[in-house]
Formats: structure tokens, sequence, C-alpha cells
């Protein structure tokens, strides 16, 4: 069944990225990559607030008090929306020349996941870290160039997280008590011509929706695809879920040029838009401390 497409702003981006909703606000966060932009739109006004960040931002996440978690080509920063005030709370271990932090969330105990990505994409040595208490540990490395679609299912008893040019998602046995993860087995292998995965987001239902470039496709828990919406935008970058009820899936999108696209991109590229699937989501943990 087709789904109407709304386009939320005319702020256009060059790589969005990390939608967040927020419902104590009423209002979503997002970024652009290689704009080194954050952005801020509450639902009742019609542009949205930008700040300009010294480097790459991958990935963000809110704190309790609205402070926000930005996970920078240079480390993770604590940012004050008031000031513009940063603060570093962890250094990264990478060569910063190549690779830089990608998606990113927190989990139900607050600690902050995050992948990395090989930027030339000839090396498998991107990771998957989780960021606690002023610590960052890796948590998965090996077999990752572009770690991607980092998720948390309902119950708190799987990770799921792939590796967008192999066009695979993994899923992972989760401790939520410890914030430990362990056998990793395959989810879900991408057919060719359907797309690859980006970031992703899971619904009340348990099912996991990943931006696959051209649409967005919803996975049930055994790992079988069940619905395909296409979106003539060039490139789906993540979804989230939010609004009242959490019942819109906001998309965040590329513009051309920023990334190969396997079509010419539509008019909606670089936008920030939105869905109504017929299913709602869940709440969007808050970063600890």
């Amino acid at each position: 069944m087709p789904v109407a497409i709304e386009t939320i702003t005319d702020t256009r981006t060059v790589l969005g990225e990390s939608p967040v909703w927020s419902g104590q606000e009423n209002a979503l966060y997002w970024i652009d990559i290689p704009g080194k932009a954050l952005f801020r739109l509450d639902m009742s006004e019609a542009a949205p607030r930008r700040w300009d960040l010294p480097t790459e931002p991958g990935s963000i996440g809110l704190f309790a008090n609205g402070d926000i978690l930005i996970a920078l080509r240079t480390g993770i920063v604590r940012f004050v929306q008031a000031t513009g005030a940063m603060t570093p709370l962890a250094a990264p271990d990478y060569d910063q020349a190549r690779l830089r932090f990608n998606d990113g969330r927190p989990d139900r105990r607050g600690r902050f996941w995050v992948s990395t990505i090989d930027e030339s994409r000839q090396h498998a040595d991107a990771r998957l870290y989780r960021y606690a208490d002023g610590a960052l540990d890796t948590l998965h490395e090996g077999g990752i160039t572009v770690g991607n679609g980092l998720a948390f299912s309902p119950d708190d008893k799987w990770l799921y997280f792939c590796d967008t040019p192999s066009r695979r998602i993994w899923r992972f046995a989760f401790d939520i008590e410890t914030g430990t993860i362990r056998d990793q087995t395959v989810f879900a292998d991408i057919e060719e011509g359907l797309g690859r995965p980006d970031g992703a987001a899971i619904d009340a239902e348990g099912c996991y929706w990943s931006a696959l470039i051209d649409g967005i496709g919803r996975f049930t828990p055994e790992g079988r695809l069940d619905r395909h919406i296409e979106i003539p935008a060039g490139r789906i970058t993540m979804c989230a879920f939010g609004g009242t009820g959490l019942d819109t899936l906001f998309l965040t999108t590329a513009s051309p040029g920023a990334v190969q696209l396997p079509r010419e991109p539509g008019p909606l590229a670089g936008r920030l838009l939105a869905i109504r699937p017929g299913v709602s989501g869940l709440p969007e943990p808050r970063v600890a401390g």
C-alpha cells in the first residue's frame, strides 16, 4: 500500500543522518555529516535551528537535561544548546585521517553505542564502541567497513548492527545489565537490487526498519522482509519514530554528490521527510549523565 510522503522542512542537508525525536520538547534533532552541522526543529515552527560544528558529526544522543552527546570525528563531546559550549567526554583511538564515528544511539541504561566508518572503503577495520562512565570501550571489531544500523529490541535481548557495503545485518545477544554482547548471527542479507542497509529504527512490535537507499524495509523479528516502501529521494539514510503517539517515521536523506546513488536523485533529496507507516515506535532512551 502506498504511503503519503511529507516534506517537513525546506532545509536541505548534504548527508542528513541520526534523527532523534524528543517527545518532551516536541522536537526532532538531526545532523549533516559533511556539512558539519546539528539541527533542531520545534514542530510548531517552520525552520530548524542550526549549530555549526568544528568537525564531522557521526551521530547524536540526548541527555535528560537537554544537553546533546555528539560523536564527532575528533571525539565524543557534550554540547550545551544554550551556550554552544562543548565538553570533551572521550577521545577515539583510531586514525582520524581515515576513520570517523558513524551511526550511534543509547541503550536503555544510558550507555551510548557508536560505530565507525572507513571513509576510504578499503579497510574492514571499523569498530563498534560503547561509551559509559567516561570510558570508551571496543565491543566488536573485524569485518566492518561502514558500521551502521544500530538498534535494540524492545525486550533488550538483542542488539542489531550492520555493515553497509556487505548488505548484511547482524544480531547479537545483548545483556542490558552488563552492557555486553555475544553470539553474533546473521539477521538478514539484503538482496541485490533492494539496496544497502543504512540507519535503522525498531517499532513497538519489535520489527526492524532499515533505510535501504531508495526506500525503507521492515524486517520481522525473524529477519523476514515483510514490507518495502519506496521513497523517491535518491538515498534514505536513517529513520526514527516520533510525533504524537510515535506513529510518524522521520527520514533523513542525502543530496546529489554526497554519496554514490543508484539512480538520479529526485526533488526530495537532502530533505527531511516523514511518512505514517501504520505502526508506532518506541521512545528513544536518554544518555546517562
